[in-house]
Order: C-alpha cells, then structure tokens, then sequence
C-alpha cells in the first residue's frame, strides 16, 4: 500500500548519489527503525511550481510497478513544504552512474546488464501494455550486491507522456538534462511505445563500454539534432573488443525508426543473443558494486 509520510518521520543517514533533479539516499524511519531508498526531489524544482513537482511525484505513485521484479516500487510520498520524496524499501546499491564514474564494463557485464534492462522492459509491459518509462539514465539504474538491477520509479517521463508536454518554457531546464536520453519519436513528439526504452537500453550499453557519443554535439539541442539525422557510429571499430554479436544486439536496438528495433516481447525471448556473452557478467558487475561499497564505509 501507498501511503504518505512527513519528512520528521525520516532520518537521512547518508547521500548515495546525486543527480541533476535529486539525490539518492539511505535512510530509516524514525517511527519503526525501518531502513528506508529514498528519492529526494531537488528542492529548485519548487520553482516552477507546486503543482508540477507535485505531478511528478503524483506520475510514480499513480503508476503500477511490476512486483518481484527488477523495478524499485515506491511504498509512500512525502510533500512537506519544500521536501518531496519517494520512499521504497531498502535496498544496498550502487547507481550505474557512479560504476561507470569508475571505469567502462566489460563485454560480459554489459551483457549481463542488457537481459537484465530487457526483462524489466518486458515485466513493465505486461503490467501495462501501455506504459513507457522514458528515463533509462544511469541514474535510475541501480545495481545491488549480486550484480541484479533495481530500476528507480522515474518522476519527468510520466509527467511528460501524461500531459502533452514537450518544450515549455517553465520546465525547458528540467527537460534538457534528460534529452540525451530519450528516443527520436520523443523528439519529434510522436506517439511512444516501449520501443522507445529499448532505444535507451542500447545508448546506456553503449556508454557502458566506455566509448565516446554516440551522438556528439556542444549542446542537448545539437546531440538531438545529430540523433534525428546522423548515421550511427560504427560501434565496432570503436571498441573493437567488444564481441560483434553484443555490437550487433546494441545497434538493433538504436534504430531511429522504432519499426525498425524488435518489439520488447521479440527481445526479451532471445534477449538479442546476449545471454551467450552475459556469463560472469552478473558477478562482474557485483565486483563493481562490492569495491565501491566497501571503498564508501
């Protein structure tokens, strides 16, 4: 059950990461002694508005999040003043973020990372077969002791798919830091399907291995212009270890034209001949999550 909570119910015991709208951070309650995840709004988002900080607090918790499954469902909201938060149950992760702020991944753990965002995708579909997620961003993407993904509840993509809303003056700032992610039917503002995440599944393996774009430009404006008209990089000639068939999985699924990438239910049965190259792969990303937990206290 969703339920509210007052901000002087939670005691914050330490940040895990930031991002450009919130911060991650472990917590408890003060009520039960509950270890708490907690995503904090950043507080500058206030200025746009009570009513759209309040719609994206209101497009994760109104939204169905597959359970035993790899998205993190929120289990209550906190709206006190200038504090918004989700709260879900706790859980010991690392952001895919701060792993990459380490170091490229692996072929296998990549891999290992692809089946994984893949079947999350698929969860999420049944659960709603109308349901987009739309910020498949390393900071949404977390990754726990065993090398498993939690997926965070996303707050600006439901806003967005909800109200219509593209390029408002009022929230142009808050959808700029996003649009590196988004697929080019977003862009051009067409109608949005899960294809779209299967888009974001290949640039977040993409950048996991470490390798520059793969759009390039000086600004979100020309790196969407570049997505919208540009040739895909050759995946393979810039990390030519990277075996051709992982390079192939990711290339299928950064097709401009969504009818050209497979539906999340083709994906999902053969996971695109990843699940050969994701042996070790889970265990890789553990070792990662491991060193940078340890290293933090």
């Amino acid at each position: 059950m969703i339920v509210a909570m007052e901000a002087r119910a939670i005691e914050v015991l330490r940040t895990i990461d930031r991002g450009a709208h919130a911060e991650i951070l472990a917590a408890r309650s003060r009520v039960d002694g509950r270890p708490l995840l907690i995503k904090r709004l950043h507080p500058g988002l206030l200025d746009y508005g009570e009513d759209f900080v309040d719609g994206l607090v209101d497009g994760v918790m109104g939204r169905r999040w597959p359970e035993g499954t790899a998205w993190l469902a929120p289990v209550a909201a906190v709206r006190d003043e200038d504090v918004r938060m989700i709260v879900s149950p706790w859980v010991e992760v690392a952001p895919l973020a701060a792993l990459l702020r380490a170091g490229a991944l692996s072929a296998a753990a990549v891999a290992a990372l692809g089946v994984q965002l893949i079947d999350a995708l698929a969860a999420l579909g049944r659960a709603d077969p109308r349901a987009i997620y739309g910020e498949l961003t390393p900071a949404h993407v977390l990754v726990d002791r065993g090398g498993g993904l939690r997926i965070q509840a996303a707050c600006l993509s439901p806003w967005i798919h909800r109200s219509g809303a593209r390029f408002c003056r009022g929230i142009l700032s808050v959808i700029l830091p996003s649009m590196d992610h988004w697929a080019p039917e977003r862009l051009r503002g067409r109608q949005e399907d899960l294809r779209g995440d299967l888009y974001g599944v290949g640039l977040l393996l993409w950048r996991s291995l470490g390798v520059r774009g793969p759009f390039a430009g000086d600004s979100a404006f020309a790196r969407a212009q570049a997505k919208l008209s540009g040739e895909l990089p050759a995946l393979g000639e810039l990390s030519p270890e990277t075996p051709p068939e992982v390079v192939e999985a990711i290339a299928s699924l950064l097709a401009r034209d969504p009818e050209e990438r497979p539906s999340v239910e083709a994906a999902a049965a053969g996971h695109l001949g990843l699940d050969h190259w994701a042996a070790g792969g889970r265990e890789a990303l553990a070792r990662r999550v491991a060193a940078l937990l340890d290293a933090a206290g």
